[in-house]
């Protein structure tokens, strides 16, 4: 499986859209750590608490999502993005502001993590296809590949930083890093030369709502949308819950340091980097679709352990690592696999409200998972509720090892009968049963 470096090498605006979210994603891999070590060290809040600043920051989805496709169909996406990222990064520097002045305090941190939340499900949903109609469909695998592999150089390094940060000049300012990192996105994509074409807006007889309802037959019709949908939502639903109660549990019940956590999850990412180079390959070595439900299991499985770890403090950090590794894997590589196949069989005038709707279904289980998760560690504490969430990572290999995902070999068009007479919507779509 060799690797090669591709055509968009020789594309300087997709370069530039590549260095700017690369370095943001760098900055918003120490958020990840810092924002809950915000509630947890700088405001000692308690488990419950520190979920629920998980739960606002994922809020969102659930409200803003639908109406962010529906924009980013009917608008030019570049500006949007633009303005997303510069409200995060004017967010970023309000929460070390407050901390500053000594005025914040756990509620503020809800708000501040909600905006956060707000401005990324516009920028998410626009992202997506922005990226589309920069690189073409020819090389979506080739740049999604890439994002991703920059995701996980970000994984190794932010995490790192963020823990070291955190310790040298506490939570509420290691977030600088991040508003800083928004505000090079931003002027990435301000340098980008190629015009976005003018999208085909709908009738002006049509809603709005017909608009948004449209997208969301779409997801469930297609029956290979609807398996992705059923199997992110329920990763989403168990893995963030899971995610935010580790940072507690690794914290406090296993005594690791922020800077020792941060090198953690950074080691761990090493995985996510060696899933992002091999993804490509590996689809046209055993077929996409083996090449998911393998990664999915891999990505799933391991989140078993962690729970269950023991012994000298040294072979619990060394465990940790080995969880992390083959994790980051079997992420990088599904963030690759999923996201180009609902590119690939999707419609560009559906494509937004496609992924919003897809956004909404699979980021609305997150804090609502989240959520419960803070409330059932209650119950029966931390570690007993990191085993139910690791068990209920579990269901989304279920769904993807049906024959519509298993006989995938390469990546399925618009142009096959199955995708676009039986499943694109009219302009004005009824309402029609799901598939079986």
């Amino acid at each position: 499986m060799r690797l090669r470096f591709g055509a968009l090498w020789r594309q300087p605006d997709f370069l530039k859209l590549w260095t700017g979210e690369s370095i943001s994603l760098f900055g918003s891999q120490v958020t990840t750590l810092a924002l809950p070590l915000v509630a947890i060290i700088t405001l000692h809040a308690t488990p419950w608490q520190v979920a629920m600043v998980s739960t606002a920051i994922w809020a969102p989805y659930l409200f803003f999502t639908i109406f962010a496709g529906w924009w980013a169909d009917n608008h030019r996406r570049r500006p949007l993005l633009i303005a997303a990222n510069l409200g995060q990064a004017a967010l970023l520097v309000l929460l070390p502001g407050l901390a500053f002045f000594h005025l914040l305090r756990i509620e503020y941190v809800y708000i501040i993590a909600f905006l956060i939340g707000m401005f990324a499900v516009f920028f998410n949903t626009a992202y997506k296809p922005y990226l589309l109609t920069l690189i073409g469909r020819e090389h979506l695998l080739e740049g999604n590949s890439k994002l991703q592999v920059s995701a996980a150089v970000a994984q190794i390094g932010g995490p790192g930083t963020g823990g070291l940060l955190v310790q040298l000049v506490t939570a509420p300012f290691a977030l600088l890093i991040d508003a800083g990192s928004f505000v090079v996105s931003a002027l990435g994509l301000l340098l980008i030369r190629k015009r976005e074409p003018a999208p085909e807006v709908a009738p002006a007889s049509e809603p709005a709502w017909r608009q948004i309802v449209a997208g969301l037959i779409l997801v469930f019709r297609n029956p290979i949308l609807r398996v992705l949908v059923l199997a992110s939502m329920t990763y989403n639903f168990f893995g963030v819950g899971f995610e935010t109660l580790f940072v507690v549990y690794a914290t406090r019940d296993l005594l690791i340091s922020p800077a020792l956590l941060g090198t953690i999850l950074a080691m761990g990412s090493i995985g996510a980097l060696f899933g992002a180079l091999i993804a490509d390959p590996l689809a046209k070595k055993i077929g996409l679709g083996p090449a998911l439900i393998l990664m999915t299991f891999l990505e799933c499985v391991v989140m078993l352990f962690i729970p269950f770890i023991g012994g000298s403090f040294v072979f619990k950090v060394a465990c940790l690592v080995g969880v992390f590794l083959v994790n980051g894997m079997g992420l990088a590589s599904t963030n690759i696999y999923y996201p180009s196949l609902r590119q690939a069989i999707t419609d560009d005038a559906f494509l937004g409200r496609v992924n919003a709707s897809i956004f909404w279904l699979i980021l609305g289980a997150v804090p609502i998972g989240s959520a419960i998760a803070g409330g059932l560690q209650g119950l029966i504490g931390l570690r007993w509720t990191l085993v139910c969430e690791a068990v209920g990572l579990l269901f989304s290999v279920a769904w993807v090892l049906g024959p519509r995902i298993r006989t995938l070999h390469t990546l399925p068009t618009i142009a096959s009968k199955e995708v676009s007479e039986e499943t694109l919507p009219t302009a004005q779509p009824e309402i029609l049963p799901i598939e079986a």
